[in-house]
């Protein structure tokens, strides 16, 4: 994989996994096209069930790991709920969403004995970044259940001797679990690098400002 533009979407599986499936866009930025035939794509999955489930194509490399909220690299264990037991005993359907690190998501806690535990590499962003030999990004969606700041962090950091050709144009992160300060701390970043925001009440988007 040698590609200047990549896009790079890390998965959680009610947002992504059916916009896959039905080939349509499962963001509300328009400006991101989900896995054109010109571009390639990195699908980042912890969850090897339904990274395994998705279509494969030849301009999408799909990686089964976590990505570690710092620059450590471990061992981590993933909590889910597989697709096929929520359908057997008739479960919530929004518990495909709710995955989690290293303990049970706190909706998972009634249905404790449907949950399967498995184990996961959990690699900082650039050691992925460097394996798959990505020099630059279109667009990120970053979407991990409350590690989006350490991997926001890990970002502006990869970014500091890059190019502005090679900046990602939008940059999606879910909010919704975010300190304050933190969330503050990386809107001065990514504004010091010269990008737009916007908020919602479970995300930022950053849009890079392009001088016309």
């Amino acid at each position: 994989l040698t590609k200047i533009i990549c896009l790079i979407y890390l998965l959680d599986y009610s947002s992504i996994y059916l916009a896959v499936k039905l080939g349509i866009d499962p963001t509300p930025v328009n400006a991101i096209d989900f896995v054109k035939d010109d571009e390639v794509a990195l699908l980042i999955e912890p969850i090897k069930y339904y990274l395994e489930s998705l279509p494969s194509k030849e301009n999408v490399v799909k990686i089964n790991c976590a990505i570690s909220p710092t620059t450590e690299e471990s061992v981590a264990q993933i909590y889910y709920i597989p697709e096929r037991i929520i359908i057997d005993n008739g479960l919530p359907f929004h518990l495909k969403g709710c995955n989690s690190i290293n303990d049970y998501h706190p909706l998972q806690l009634p249905y404790t004995e449907c949950v399967i535990k498995e184990d996961i590499p959990c690699l900082p962003l650039e050691k992925v970044f460097k394996q798959c030999d990505v020099e630059g990004i279109q667009n990120i969606k970053i979407d991990t259940e409350g590690c989006d700041f350490g991997i926001m962090l890990q970002l502006i950091e990869w970014l500091g001797d890059k190019s502005k050709d090679n900046y990602p144009k939008v940059v999606k992160y879910e909010t919704f679990y975010a300190d304050k300060i933190d969330q503050k701390n990386i809107i001065a970043k990514m504004t010091e690098l010269g990008y737009n925001y916007n908020e919602t009440p479970s995300d930022t988007i950053f849009t890079l400002n392009i001088p016309k």
